[in-house]
Protein backbone atom coordinates (compact mmCIF):
# COMPACT_ATOMS: atom_id res chain seq x y z
CA UNK A 1 0.00 0.00 0.00
CA UNK A 2 1.04 3.60 -0.52
CA UNK A 3 2.94 5.30 2.30
CA UNK A 4 2.86 8.94 1.19
CA UNK A 5 -0.79 9.72 0.60
CA UNK A 6 -0.53 13.28 -0.78
CA UNK A 7 -4.30 13.45 -1.32
CA UNK A 8 -5.37 16.31 -3.60
CA UNK A 9 -8.77 17.95 -4.05
CA UNK A 10 -9.17 15.98 -7.31
CA UNK A 11 -8.48 12.79 -5.36
CA UNK A 12 -11.13 13.76 -2.84
CA UNK A 13 -13.74 14.36 -5.55
CA UNK A 14 -12.81 11.01 -7.12
CA UNK A 15 -13.39 9.41 -3.70
CA UNK A 16 -16.83 10.99 -3.47
CA UNK A 17 -17.76 9.83 -6.97
CA UNK A 18 -16.39 6.28 -6.76
CA UNK A 19 -14.26 5.02 -3.86
CA UNK A 20 -12.90 2.03 -5.76
CA UNK A 21 -11.83 4.16 -8.74
CA UNK A 22 -10.01 6.50 -6.35
CA UNK A 23 -8.31 3.56 -4.58
CA UNK A 24 -7.05 2.19 -7.90
CA UNK A 25 -5.73 5.56 -9.08
CA UNK A 26 -3.60 5.86 -5.94
CA UNK A 27 -2.59 2.23 -5.46
CA UNK A 28 -2.45 0.93 -9.03
CA UNK A 29 -1.75 4.01 -11.19
CA UNK A 30 -0.36 1.90 -14.05
CA UNK A 31 -3.91 0.75 -14.79
CA UNK A 32 -4.73 4.28 -15.90
CA UNK A 33 -1.77 4.68 -18.23
CA UNK A 34 -3.77 2.82 -20.87
CA UNK A 35 -6.93 4.89 -20.38
CA UNK A 36 -6.98 7.76 -22.85
CA UNK A 37 -9.16 10.77 -22.16
CA UNK A 38 -11.77 11.56 -24.83
CA UNK A 39 -11.55 14.73 -26.91
CA UNK A 40 -14.53 16.04 -24.95
CA UNK A 41 -12.78 15.43 -21.61
CA UNK A 42 -9.57 17.03 -22.89
CA UNK A 43 -11.56 20.05 -24.07
CA UNK A 44 -13.12 20.49 -20.62
CA UNK A 45 -9.68 20.38 -18.98
CA UNK A 46 -8.29 22.82 -21.54
CA UNK A 47 -11.19 25.24 -20.98
CA UNK A 48 -10.71 25.07 -17.23
CA UNK A 49 -7.00 25.85 -17.55
CA UNK A 50 -7.75 28.74 -19.91
CA UNK A 51 -10.27 30.26 -17.48
CA UNK A 52 -7.77 29.90 -14.62
CA UNK A 53 -5.26 31.98 -16.59
CA UNK A 54 -7.82 34.67 -17.41
CA UNK A 55 -8.71 35.18 -13.74
CA UNK A 56 -5.67 37.45 -13.53
CA UNK A 57 -7.88 40.16 -15.11
CA UNK A 58 -10.09 40.46 -12.00
CA UNK A 59 -7.21 40.04 -9.57
CA UNK A 60 -4.70 42.34 -11.29
CA UNK A 61 -2.44 42.56 -8.22
CA UNK A 62 -2.28 38.78 -7.93
CA UNK A 63 1.09 37.03 -7.80
CA UNK A 64 1.15 33.86 -9.90
CA UNK A 65 3.06 31.01 -8.24
CA UNK A 66 5.01 28.83 -10.65
CA UNK A 67 4.00 25.18 -10.67
CA UNK A 68 6.97 23.06 -9.63
CA UNK A 69 9.04 21.81 -6.73
CA UNK A 70 9.34 25.33 -5.26
CA UNK A 71 5.60 26.14 -5.35
CA UNK A 72 5.05 25.37 -1.65
CA UNK A 73 7.97 27.59 -0.60
CA UNK A 74 6.94 30.42 -2.92
CA UNK A 75 3.34 30.28 -1.62
CA UNK A 76 4.50 30.58 2.00
CA UNK A 77 6.69 33.56 1.05
CA UNK A 78 3.75 35.35 -0.58
CA UNK A 79 1.47 34.57 2.38
CA UNK A 80 4.07 36.16 4.65
CA UNK A 81 4.01 39.20 2.34
CA UNK A 82 0.17 39.32 2.53
CA UNK A 83 0.00 39.12 -1.27
CA UNK A 84 -2.99 38.14 -3.39
CA UNK A 85 -1.84 34.71 -4.55
CA UNK A 86 -2.85 32.90 -7.74
CA UNK A 87 -2.25 29.16 -8.30
CA UNK A 88 -0.52 28.67 -4.97
CA UNK A 89 0.10 25.38 -3.16
CA UNK A 90 -0.50 24.28 0.44
CA UNK A 91 0.45 20.98 2.06
CA UNK A 92 -0.62 19.66 5.45
CA UNK A 93 0.00 16.11 6.70
CA UNK A 94 -1.46 13.78 4.05
CA UNK A 95 -3.24 16.45 2.03
CA UNK A 96 -2.18 18.83 -0.72
CA UNK A 97 -4.07 21.59 -2.55
CA UNK A 98 -3.36 23.95 -5.40
CA UNK A 99 -5.82 26.77 -4.94
CA UNK A 100 -6.94 29.32 -7.53
CA UNK A 101 -6.94 32.56 -5.51
CA UNK A 102 -6.07 33.41 -1.91
CA UNK A 103 -6.63 37.07 -0.94
CA UNK A 104 -5.76 38.71 2.37
CA UNK A 105 -8.62 40.46 4.17
CA UNK A 106 -6.94 43.15 6.26
CA UNK A 107 -10.08 44.07 8.24
CA UNK A 108 -10.57 40.47 9.40
CA UNK A 109 -6.87 39.59 9.59
CA UNK A 110 -7.67 36.45 7.62
CA UNK A 111 -7.88 35.18 4.07
CA UNK A 112 -10.62 34.84 1.46
CA UNK A 113 -10.45 31.75 -0.74
CA UNK A 114 -11.70 31.70 -4.34
CA UNK A 115 -12.28 28.63 -6.52
CA UNK A 116 -12.57 29.37 -10.26
CA UNK A 117 -14.87 27.33 -12.51
CA UNK A 118 -15.58 27.40 -16.25
CA UNK A 119 -19.29 26.72 -15.67
CA UNK A 120 -22.03 29.35 -15.43
CA UNK A 121 -23.36 28.36 -12.00
CA UNK A 122 -22.33 26.95 -8.62
CA UNK A 123 -22.61 23.16 -8.47
CA UNK A 124 -22.83 20.86 -5.47
CA UNK A 125 -19.42 19.34 -6.18
CA UNK A 126 -17.91 22.85 -6.16
CA UNK A 127 -18.95 23.25 -2.52
CA UNK A 128 -17.26 19.95 -1.57
CA UNK A 129 -14.17 21.03 -3.50
CA UNK A 130 -13.73 24.40 -1.78
CA UNK A 131 -14.61 22.94 1.65
CA UNK A 132 -11.78 20.44 1.24
CA UNK A 133 -9.45 23.33 0.38
CA UNK A 134 -10.56 25.35 3.42
CA UNK A 135 -9.87 22.48 5.79
CA UNK A 136 -6.39 21.85 4.36
CA UNK A 137 -5.58 25.58 4.46
CA UNK A 138 -6.75 25.96 8.07
CA UNK A 139 -4.93 22.80 9.18
CA UNK A 140 -1.76 24.38 7.81
CA UNK A 141 -2.31 27.49 9.96
CA UNK A 142 -4.05 29.81 7.46
CA UNK A 143 -7.20 31.41 8.86
CA UNK A 144 -9.95 31.44 6.22
CA UNK A 145 -12.70 34.09 6.43
CA UNK A 146 -14.94 33.95 3.35
CA UNK A 147 -15.21 31.52 0.47
CA UNK A 148 -16.27 32.18 -3.12
CA UNK A 149 -16.95 30.23 -6.29
CA UNK A 150 -15.94 32.38 -9.27
CA UNK A 151 -17.95 31.32 -12.30
CA UNK A 152 -19.01 32.71 -15.65
CA UNK A 153 -21.97 35.03 -16.14
CA UNK A 154 -24.47 33.16 -18.30
CA UNK A 155 -26.06 36.45 -19.41
CA UNK A 156 -22.83 38.09 -20.55
CA UNK A 157 -22.24 38.81 -24.25
CA UNK A 158 -19.02 39.94 -25.89
CA UNK A 159 -19.75 43.39 -27.32
CA UNK A 160 -16.50 43.76 -29.21
CA UNK A 161 -14.06 43.22 -26.36
CA UNK A 162 -14.19 41.21 -23.14
CA UNK A 163 -15.26 43.01 -19.95
CA UNK A 164 -13.87 40.60 -17.36
CA UNK A 165 -15.61 42.29 -14.43
CA UNK A 166 -18.93 41.51 -16.10
CA UNK A 167 -17.86 38.12 -17.44
CA UNK A 168 -16.97 36.66 -14.02
CA UNK A 169 -19.34 36.33 -11.06
CA UNK A 170 -18.07 35.93 -7.47
CA UNK A 171 -20.68 33.86 -5.62
CA UNK A 172 -20.08 33.65 -1.88
CA UNK A 173 -20.59 30.12 -0.51
CA UNK A 174 -19.33 30.56 3.08
CA UNK A 175 -22.60 29.46 4.67
CA UNK A 176 -22.90 26.39 2.39
CA UNK A 177 -19.38 25.39 3.31
CA UNK A 178 -20.09 25.68 7.04
CA UNK A 179 -23.12 23.40 6.68
CA UNK A 180 -21.08 20.48 5.28
CA UNK A 181 -17.66 21.13 6.82
CA UNK A 182 -18.02 18.54 9.59
CA UNK A 183 -19.09 15.82 7.15
CA UNK A 184 -16.16 16.62 4.84
CA UNK A 185 -13.73 16.37 7.78
CA UNK A 186 -15.14 12.91 8.55
CA UNK A 187 -14.64 11.83 4.93
CA UNK A 188 -11.08 13.16 4.94
CA UNK A 189 -10.32 10.95 7.93
CA UNK A 190 -12.04 8.00 6.27
CA UNK A 191 -10.16 8.43 3.02
CA UNK A 192 -6.76 7.76 4.61
CA UNK A 193 -7.93 4.48 6.12
CA UNK A 194 -9.63 3.47 2.89
CA UNK A 195 -6.45 3.93 0.86
CA UNK A 196 -4.62 1.48 3.10
CA UNK A 197 -7.40 -1.10 3.04
CA UNK A 198 -7.14 -4.24 0.86
CA UNK A 199 -8.53 -4.15 -2.65
CA UNK A 200 -12.25 -4.80 -2.92
CA UNK A 201 -14.23 -6.43 -5.70
CA UNK A 202 -16.62 -4.32 -7.72
CA UNK A 203 -17.55 -0.66 -7.31
CA UNK A 204 -20.70 1.34 -6.59
CA UNK A 205 -20.90 2.45 -10.23
CA UNK A 206 -22.72 -0.80 -10.85
CA UNK A 207 -25.82 1.01 -9.57
CA UNK A 208 -25.42 3.84 -12.10
CA UNK A 209 -26.18 4.15 -15.81
CA UNK A 210 -23.35 3.61 -18.32
CA UNK A 211 -22.66 7.33 -18.82
CA UNK A 212 -21.87 7.64 -15.09
CA UNK A 213 -19.53 4.66 -14.85
CA UNK A 214 -16.04 5.40 -13.53
CA UNK A 215 -12.94 5.03 -15.68
CA UNK A 216 -12.00 1.70 -14.09
CA UNK A 217 -15.48 0.14 -14.25
CA UNK A 218 -14.42 -2.75 -16.53
CA UNK A 219 -11.48 -3.62 -14.29
CA UNK A 220 -13.56 -3.48 -11.12
CA UNK A 221 -16.47 -5.42 -12.62
CA UNK A 222 -14.92 -8.05 -14.91
CA UNK A 223 -18.06 -10.20 -14.79
CA UNK A 224 -20.06 -7.55 -16.64
CA UNK A 225 -19.47 -8.25 -20.32
CA UNK A 226 -20.85 -6.89 -23.58
CA UNK A 227 -24.63 -7.02 -24.01
CA UNK A 228 -25.22 -6.09 -20.39
CA UNK A 229 -28.23 -4.25 -18.95
CA UNK A 230 -26.26 -1.01 -19.21
CA UNK A 231 -26.77 -1.08 -22.97
CA UNK A 232 -30.53 -0.79 -22.55
CA UNK A 233 -31.83 2.51 -23.90
CA UNK A 234 -32.21 5.17 -21.19
CA UNK A 235 -32.22 2.63 -18.39
CA UNK A 236 -33.33 4.18 -15.09
CA UNK A 237 -31.71 3.76 -11.70
CA UNK A 238 -34.85 1.98 -10.48
CA UNK A 239 -34.64 -0.57 -13.30
CA UNK A 240 -30.92 -1.10 -12.68
CA UNK A 241 -31.56 -1.78 -8.98
CA UNK A 242 -34.40 -4.13 -9.84
CA UNK A 243 -32.29 -6.16 -12.27
CA UNK A 244 -29.28 -6.28 -9.93
CA UNK A 245 -31.51 -7.61 -7.16
CA UNK A 246 -32.65 -10.35 -9.53
CA UNK A 247 -29.01 -10.97 -10.59
CA UNK A 248 -29.98 -10.30 -14.18
CA UNK A 249 -27.00 -8.26 -15.37
CA UNK A 250 -26.85 -9.73 -18.87
CA UNK A 251 -29.46 -9.30 -21.59
CA UNK A 252 -29.46 -13.11 -21.73
CA UNK A 253 -30.75 -13.32 -18.15
CA UNK A 254 -33.67 -10.87 -18.19
CA UNK A 255 -36.86 -12.83 -17.60
CA UNK A 256 -39.38 -10.23 -16.45
CA UNK A 257 -40.11 -7.45 -18.96
CA UNK A 258 -42.52 -5.51 -16.75
CA UNK A 259 -39.88 -2.99 -15.66
CA UNK A 260 -38.72 -2.29 -19.23
CA UNK A 261 -39.91 0.49 -21.53
CA UNK A 262 -41.39 -0.23 -24.96
CA UNK A 263 -38.08 0.65 -26.62
CA UNK A 264 -36.09 -1.52 -24.18
CA UNK A 265 -38.44 -4.43 -24.80
CA UNK A 266 -37.90 -4.11 -28.56
CA UNK A 267 -34.16 -3.87 -27.99
CA UNK A 268 -34.20 -7.08 -25.96
CA UNK A 269 -36.32 -8.78 -28.62
CA UNK A 270 -33.77 -7.72 -31.24
CA UNK A 271 -30.93 -9.10 -29.12
CA UNK A 272 -32.60 -12.48 -28.59
CA UNK A 273 -33.50 -12.83 -32.27
CA UNK A 274 -30.14 -11.38 -33.39
CA UNK A 275 -31.96 -9.25 -35.95
CA UNK A 276 -33.41 -5.74 -36.19
CA UNK A 277 -37.00 -5.01 -35.23
CA UNK A 278 -38.77 -2.41 -37.33
CA UNK A 279 -42.16 -1.21 -38.50
CA UNK A 280 -41.92 -0.99 -42.29
CA UNK A 281 -45.24 0.82 -42.72
CA UNK A 282 -44.23 3.55 -40.27
CA UNK A 283 -40.84 3.96 -41.94
CA UNK A 284 -42.48 4.33 -45.37
CA UNK A 285 -44.98 6.83 -43.98
CA UNK A 286 -42.17 8.92 -42.46
CA UNK A 287 -40.10 8.95 -45.65
CA UNK A 288 -43.05 9.51 -48.01
CA UNK A 289 -43.81 12.77 -46.19
CA UNK A 290 -40.42 14.20 -47.22
CA UNK A 291 -40.26 16.44 -50.28
CA UNK A 292 -37.48 16.76 -52.87
CA UNK A 293 -34.88 18.03 -53.17
CA UNK A 294 -33.85 16.37 -49.92
CA UNK A 295 -31.14 18.42 -48.22
CA UNK A 296 -29.05 16.58 -45.66
CA UNK A 297 -27.69 19.36 -43.50
CA UNK A 298 -25.28 19.55 -40.57
CA UNK A 299 -23.57 22.29 -38.56
CA UNK A 300 -20.22 22.03 -36.83
CA UNK A 301 -19.81 24.41 -33.92
CA UNK A 302 -17.23 25.85 -31.57
CA UNK A 303 -17.64 27.05 -28.00
CA UNK A 304 -15.40 28.78 -25.50
CA UNK A 305 -15.80 29.46 -21.81
CA UNK A 306 -14.22 32.85 -22.53
CA UNK A 307 -16.26 34.28 -25.46
CA UNK A 308 -13.71 35.45 -28.01
CA UNK A 309 -16.18 36.48 -30.70
CA UNK A 310 -18.58 39.38 -30.93
CA UNK A 311 -22.18 38.81 -29.75
CA UNK A 312 -21.25 35.48 -28.19
CA UNK A 313 -21.57 34.49 -24.54
CA UNK A 314 -19.75 32.01 -22.33
CA UNK A 315 -19.94 28.47 -23.70
CA UNK A 316 -22.28 29.59 -26.51
CA UNK A 317 -22.12 27.18 -29.44
CA UNK A 318 -20.96 29.14 -32.49
CA UNK A 319 -21.71 27.59 -35.92
CA UNK A 320 -18.50 27.77 -37.93
CA UNK A 321 -19.11 25.21 -40.67
CA UNK A 322 -21.86 23.40 -42.55
CA UNK A 323 -22.28 20.60 -45.05
CA UNK A 324 -25.32 20.16 -47.29
CA UNK A 325 -25.75 17.04 -49.43
CA UNK A 326 -28.65 17.52 -51.85
CA UNK A 327 -30.45 14.44 -53.15
CA UNK A 328 -32.55 15.27 -56.21
CA UNK A 329 -35.67 13.39 -57.28
CA UNK A 330 -33.74 11.82 -60.20
CA UNK A 331 -31.26 10.29 -57.73
CA UNK A 332 -28.39 12.66 -58.47
CA UNK A 333 -26.41 14.00 -55.50
CA UNK A 334 -24.93 17.49 -55.12
CA UNK A 335 -22.81 18.83 -52.30
CA UNK A 336 -22.46 22.35 -50.90
CA UNK A 337 -20.27 23.32 -47.94
CA UNK A 338 -18.71 26.21 -46.05
CA UNK A 339 -16.10 26.68 -43.33
CA UNK A 340 -14.93 29.84 -41.59
CA UNK A 341 -11.19 29.45 -42.01
CA UNK A 342 -9.96 32.86 -40.86
CA UNK A 343 -10.30 34.79 -37.63
CA UNK A 344 -13.01 37.45 -37.54
CA UNK A 345 -14.67 39.18 -34.59
CA UNK A 346 -18.02 38.61 -36.31
CA UNK A 347 -17.40 34.94 -36.88
CA UNK A 348 -20.79 33.94 -38.36
CA UNK A 349 -21.65 36.55 -41.00
CA UNK A 350 -19.92 34.73 -43.88
CA UNK A 351 -21.53 31.45 -42.83
CA UNK A 352 -25.02 32.98 -42.94
CA UNK A 353 -24.39 34.44 -46.39
CA UNK A 354 -23.21 31.04 -47.59
CA UNK A 355 -26.35 29.36 -46.20
CA UNK A 356 -28.49 31.81 -48.17
CA UNK A 357 -26.58 30.93 -51.35
CA UNK A 358 -26.25 27.18 -50.86
CA UNK A 359 -29.46 25.95 -49.25
CA UNK A 360 -32.54 25.66 -51.46
CA UNK A 361 -35.72 27.45 -50.38
CA UNK A 362 -37.79 24.32 -51.03
CA UNK A 363 -37.55 20.65 -50.15
CA UNK A 364 -37.08 18.97 -46.78
CA UNK A 365 -34.04 19.79 -44.65
CA UNK A 366 -32.89 16.53 -43.04
CA UNK A 367 -30.81 16.61 -39.86
CA UNK A 368 -29.73 14.22 -37.14
CA UNK A 369 -31.05 15.46 -33.79
CA UNK A 370 -32.88 18.54 -35.06
CA UNK A 371 -33.09 20.45 -31.73
CA UNK A 372 -29.44 21.36 -32.14
CA UNK A 373 -29.70 22.61 -35.74
CA UNK A 374 -32.91 24.48 -34.94
CA UNK A 375 -31.25 26.15 -31.95
CA UNK A 376 -28.31 27.26 -34.12
CA UNK A 377 -30.65 28.65 -36.78
CA UNK A 378 -32.69 30.49 -34.16
CA UNK A 379 -29.49 32.11 -32.87
CA UNK A 380 -28.52 33.18 -36.39
CA UNK A 381 -32.00 34.66 -36.89
CA UNK A 382 -31.48 36.78 -33.76
CA UNK A 383 -28.10 37.98 -35.01
CA UNK A 384 -29.11 38.64 -38.62
CA UNK A 385 -32.74 39.79 -38.81
CA UNK A 386 -32.19 40.79 -42.45
CA UNK A 387 -32.03 37.05 -43.27
CA UNK A 388 -34.75 35.99 -40.83
CA UNK A 389 -37.35 35.03 -43.46
CA UNK A 390 -34.95 32.72 -45.28
CA UNK A 391 -33.61 31.13 -42.09
CA UNK A 392 -37.11 30.71 -40.61
CA UNK A 393 -38.13 28.96 -43.79
CA UNK A 394 -35.27 26.50 -43.34
CA UNK A 395 -36.18 25.97 -39.69
CA UNK A 396 -39.78 25.18 -40.59
CA UNK A 397 -38.72 22.48 -43.09
CA UNK A 398 -36.43 20.45 -40.85
CA UNK A 399 -37.03 16.73 -40.43
CA UNK A 400 -35.12 14.66 -37.87
CA UNK A 401 -33.94 11.37 -39.41
CA UNK A 402 -32.87 10.23 -35.94
CA UNK A 403 -36.57 10.01 -34.97
CA UNK A 404 -36.91 6.70 -36.78
CA UNK A 405 -34.34 5.23 -34.41
CA UNK A 406 -34.97 7.20 -31.19
CA UNK A 407 -38.73 6.51 -31.30
CA UNK A 408 -38.26 2.77 -31.75
CA UNK A 409 -39.51 2.55 -35.34
CA UNK A 410 -36.24 0.79 -36.20
CA UNK A 411 -34.41 -0.94 -33.35
CA UNK A 412 -31.23 -2.99 -33.48
CA UNK A 413 -29.45 -4.30 -30.38
CA UNK A 414 -26.15 -3.56 -32.13
CA UNK A 415 -26.85 0.17 -31.60
CA UNK A 416 -26.19 -0.56 -27.87
CA UNK A 417 -29.21 1.46 -26.82
CA UNK A 418 -28.07 4.63 -28.60
CA UNK A 419 -29.57 6.42 -31.59
CA UNK A 420 -26.53 8.60 -32.27
CA UNK A 421 -25.24 8.75 -35.83
CA UNK A 422 -21.92 7.18 -34.75
CA UNK A 423 -23.76 4.13 -33.38
CA UNK A 424 -26.31 3.69 -36.16
CA UNK A 425 -24.07 4.19 -39.20
CA UNK A 426 -21.59 1.28 -38.73
CA UNK A 427 -24.49 -1.15 -38.28
CA UNK A 428 -26.54 -0.06 -41.30
CA UNK A 429 -23.78 1.18 -43.61
CA UNK A 430 -20.52 -0.53 -42.54
CA UNK A 431 -18.78 0.56 -45.75
CA UNK A 432 -18.90 4.21 -44.58
CA UNK A 433 -16.59 4.62 -41.61
CA UNK A 434 -14.99 7.36 -39.53
CA UNK A 435 -12.18 5.07 -38.30
CA UNK A 436 -9.47 6.16 -40.72
CA UNK A 437 -10.39 9.84 -40.70
CA UNK A 438 -8.12 12.38 -39.00
CA UNK A 439 -11.15 13.88 -37.27
CA UNK A 440 -13.66 11.44 -35.79
CA UNK A 441 -16.08 13.41 -33.64
CA UNK A 442 -17.49 16.88 -33.00
CA UNK A 443 -15.30 17.60 -29.97
CA UNK A 444 -12.16 16.90 -31.96
CA UNK A 445 -13.50 19.02 -34.83
CA UNK A 446 -13.99 21.96 -32.47
CA UNK A 447 -10.47 21.60 -31.06
CA UNK A 448 -8.92 21.39 -34.52
CA UNK A 449 -10.86 24.43 -35.73
CA UNK A 450 -9.60 26.40 -32.73
CA UNK A 451 -6.03 25.44 -33.61
CA UNK A 452 -6.57 26.49 -37.23
CA UNK A 453 -7.91 29.91 -36.20
CA UNK A 454 -5.65 30.81 -33.28
CA UNK A 455 -2.38 28.86 -33.72
CA UNK A 456 -0.12 30.29 -36.41
CA UNK A 457 2.30 27.36 -36.17
CA UNK A 458 -0.09 24.70 -37.54
CA UNK A 459 -0.77 23.61 -41.11
CA UNK A 460 -4.07 25.47 -41.45
CA UNK A 461 -4.86 24.18 -44.91
CA UNK A 462 -4.47 20.56 -43.84
CA UNK A 463 -6.74 21.09 -40.83
CA UNK A 464 -9.28 22.84 -43.05
CA UNK A 465 -9.43 19.88 -45.44
CA UNK A 466 -9.79 17.43 -42.54
CA UNK A 467 -12.67 19.49 -41.13
CA UNK A 468 -14.44 19.67 -44.50
CA UNK A 469 -14.07 15.91 -44.92
CA UNK A 470 -15.46 15.21 -41.46
CA UNK A 471 -18.54 17.42 -41.80
CA UNK A 472 -19.20 16.07 -45.28
CA UNK A 473 -19.05 12.55 -43.87
CA UNK A 474 -21.83 13.39 -41.40
CA UNK A 475 -24.25 14.48 -44.12
CA UNK A 476 -23.24 11.71 -46.53
CA UNK A 477 -23.91 9.24 -43.69
CA UNK A 478 -27.48 10.54 -43.47
CA UNK A 479 -27.90 10.13 -47.24
CA UNK A 480 -26.78 6.50 -47.06
CA UNK A 481 -28.97 5.72 -44.03
CA UNK A 482 -31.94 7.25 -45.88
CA UNK A 483 -31.21 5.04 -48.90
CA UNK A 484 -30.92 1.99 -46.62
CA UNK A 485 -34.35 2.68 -45.14
CA UNK A 486 -35.83 3.28 -48.59
CA UNK A 487 -34.61 -0.11 -49.72
CA UNK A 488 -36.17 -2.10 -46.86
Amino acid sequence: MIKELNITKSDFLDYENCKKNFWLKKNKPKLFEEINLSEFELKIIEEGNFVDKEIKHIFPDGIIVDIGENSLRETIDEINNFSTILQGSIECKDFFIRFDVLQYNKNKDSWDLFEVKSSSSVKEENISDITFQKIVAENSGIKINRLFIVHLNKNYKNEGSIDYDKLFVKSEVTSQVKSIEDSIRVKMNEIKNYLNSPEEKGCDCIYKSRSKHCSSFSYSNPDIKDNSIYELNRISKKTILDLIEKKELSLDNISDLSSLSKYQTLQLESYKSKSPIYNLNEIKEELNNLSFPLQFFDFETFSNAIPRFENMGSNDAVPIQFSNHILNIDGSLDHREFIQDKYSKNITISLVESIVNNVFDQGTIICWYKPFEKRMLKRLIELYPEHSNFLENINNRIYDLMDIFSKGIYVDYKFQGSSSLKNVLPVLVPSLSYKNMNIQDGAQAASEWERMIFDNSVDSENIKQNLLKYCSQDTLAMVEIYKFLRNL
